[in-house]
């Protein structure tokens, strides 16, 4: 056998596997890609198809930041979409085929949202009592139906590609619960106490191995993360109502926020100990009050020895990284809406 017919293909599957990890590096923001490794813009030869938002293992958080912005999604070369009348139609790209995907409903259910995961599709309903999740494959065959109530005390909070999260958002006292849900199976699992953030395991990002609650009486806040449990004391923690976090490498990073005010608070916890060893210098957009229903949603993640910050606010778009060991800012690009302004320190 010419040893030619099997090197070729080797060459090529290597070409191909390089191709689709090296843009990973590749970070999208305001119509340009940041390079994490020398933290200069870079332009890809060629349509990128994909990138440190799409490839990596925290992609599922920047779905879950945009989520509520999601009346289609598309997987494996087919697009779903809500219709006007809460039906899910499924459309092959390819040959253009449209069908309506076949939906167990309830009466009186009025469709959300979808929630793309990475094989397969969730349709998120509400009713008078529960909110509905429907899981489908990307075929478009359902894999199982749950409801959740009490749905006039639960909100959305967030999801991985094997969960989805609900807690009592602005009904603390009334309702103090929290509700996970398997997405393999629709398990549900309510917790007897409300979480302010959850902390997913560092290998996957996709686990939820420990959570945060904040504790406004001792201006504290909570941090469970395996069987280590120890309390962080967070300035001015009656203005948070969001943590998010991140472990990379020994390190437990908070940012603490609320999402209705610009700016956070970066924190870097060393897990073993539970001592702060630094605060970061976040950026705010905006230093104003007065904005009326103002919006702060932060994705935090991380790469090598970098932490990203990205905020999605009313006054525009931030992006921040900084060094996972020290907190130090090793980046900054604001864009604001109003001004445009798009220059970096």
């Amino acid at each position: 056998m010419n040893k030619n017919f099997l090197i070729l293909p080797l060459m090529l599957w290597s070409l191909i596997s390089v191709g689709q990890s090296t843009s990973n590096y590749l970070y999208p923001f305001h119509n340009s890609f940041l390079n994490l490794n020398t933290l200069e813009i870079e332009t890809p030869e060629g349509e990128l198809t994909s990138n440190f938002k799409t490839e990596t293992k925290y992609a599922h958080r920047y779905i879950s930041a945009d989520v509520f912005n999601s009346t289609e999604v598309v997987l494996s070369g087919r697009r779903f979409r809500i219709t006007e009348d809460n039906a899910m139609e499924m459309t092959h790209l390819h040959s253009g085929k449209k069908s309506l995907v076949k939906n167990k409903k309830s009466s009186g259910e009025r469709s959300l949202l979808l929630i793309g995961l990475s094989d397969a599709v969730l349709h998120f309903k509400e009713s008078f009592a529960k909110y509905h999740i429907y899981k489908y494959n990307k075929n478009g065959k359902l894999s199982f139906g749950k409801s959740i109530m009490p749905r006039r005390f639960l909100k959305y909070f967030t999801h991985t590609n094997h969960r989805i999260v609900f807690t009592p958002q602005g009904h603390e006292g009334q309702y103090n619960k929290t509700h996970i849900i398997n997405l393999r199976d629709g398990e549900e699992t309510i917790l007897d106490f409300n979480i302010h953030g959850v902390i997913l395991d560092e290998k996957a990002d996709d686990s939820i191995d420990g959570y945060c609650q904040i504790n406004e009486a001792d201006k504290s806040l909570k941090i469970h993360y395996g069987e280590k449990n120890f309390q962080v004391k967070i300035p001015n923690i009656h203005q948070v109502n969001w943590v998010k976090t991140v472990v990379k490498d020994g390190w437990l990073i908070l940012a603490c926020y609320q999402n209705q005010t610009s700016g956070a608070q970066l924190l870097g916890i060393d897990i073993e100990t539970g001592a702060v060893e630094w605060k970061a210098d976040v950026t705010k957009l905006s230093l104003s009050s007065d904005i009326e229903n103002y919006e702060n949603t932060t994705i935090l993640s991380a790469y090598k020895d970098k932490v990203i910050l990205e905020s999605w606010e009313t006054e525009g778009r931030c992006l921040q990284i900084f060094d996972l060991h020290s907190g130090k800012k090793l980046y900054k690009k604001p864009v604001l809406y109003r001004e445009y302004i798009t220059d970096s320190e």
